[in-house]
């Protein structure tokens, strides 16, 4: 068969289908338009989840960022606090480390959830530097803050700066706590760690 006759037959079966097309529509219409909703309603249900995402993510990362600026002021307004009054007001640090949590607990993101975790334990300990307190209290605390590192190091093991993070936090409860050799040893394995 020579190319013009094939190139003949093919524009002919075109103009055969074009020419049926309209017939085929309306035969197929009710298939055609549920086929469309259903690609559509496919589209606006992605779409929507995407945003919707987005939106929940840029609220989390707003929040958390809220959380440590009360940390950083909290950690002022303890220092004005001594400086002018002489008054402890360690206690400042407890709420937004508790915050810290209760945002760590609900958020979707293991990262974030990790690196709040972390930020909680260091305003644990901070309020501990920061204020007077007793043994059983620094203990008590301490152990909070351990448990929060802890907590954090499970959630981001395979993120190195984070699992270090965490891992530091919990050399320095530690050595709070009197327990040097326990500290060294932690620290050790921080240096020998290549992802680190």
């Amino acid at each position: 068969m020579k190319s013009d006759h094939r190139h003949e037959l093919k524009t002919n079966e075109l103009a055969d289908w074009i020419s049926h097309l309209p017939e085929w529509i309306k035969e197929n219409l009710a298939t055609i338009v549920i086929v469309a909703a259903v690609i559509v309603a496919a589209a606006v249900f992605y779409g929507w989840r995407l945003y919707s995402k987005n939106v929940v993510q840029a609220g989390e990362q707003t929040e958390f960022t809220n959380l440590l600026n009360q940390i950083s002021s909290g950690k002022m307004q303890i220092l004005q606090g001594q400086q002018s009054q002489g008054r402890d007001f360690s206690f400042v640090l407890l709420q937004p480390a508790n915050n810290l949590q209760t945002f760590a607990e609900k958020t979707s993101q293991k990262r974030m959830a990790a690196l709040a975790l972390i930020k909680r334990a260091e305003a644990l300990r901070a309020e501990l530097h920061y204020g007077n307190v007793e043994e059983q209290y620094l203990t008590n605390q301490t152990n909070l803050a351990k448990a929060s590192y802890t907590e954090a190091l499970d959630k981001c093991s395979t993120n190195p700066s984070l699992a270090a993070s965490a891992k530091f936090g919990l050399g320095l409860c530690e050595e709070e706590l009197g327990n040097f050799e326990q500290a060294r040893q932690i620290y050790q394995d921080i240096a020998e760690n290549a992802d680190f």
